[in-house]
């Protein structure tokens, strides 16, 4: 359901099929992880930006991890938040 939502409302972001656990990294070329974490929250979806999980200063800064578990309707609507906080940061 996160895929398909994905593709539909988003499709310049970019992703790969995690091998394991419940979350989605999710790359947003072009946007700074920590702004549009703190824009989805005030858009009522919380995500975590990459750079507060990576070790490495600088690293994961255009992503973001998401979680997938759960309904489907609630990940659509999730993407949809996302999608337009995102167009509103970037135009896309």
């Amino acid at each position: 359901a996160l895929e398909s939502a994905l593709l539909t409302s988003m499709p310049a972001a970019e992703w790969g099929r995690p091998s394991g656990g419940p979350n989605l990294w999710i790359r947003l070329p072009g946007t700074d992880a920590l702004e549009f974490s703190h824009r989805a929250l005030a858009g009522g979806v919380a995500v975590i930006a990459g750079p507060l999980l990576s070790c490495r200063a600088g690293r994961a800064t255009d992503r973001i991890r998401v979680p997938f578990y759960a309904e489907p309707a609630t990940l659509t609507e999730a993407v949809t938040r996302l999608a337009r906080c995102w167009a509103q940061m970037t135009g896309h």
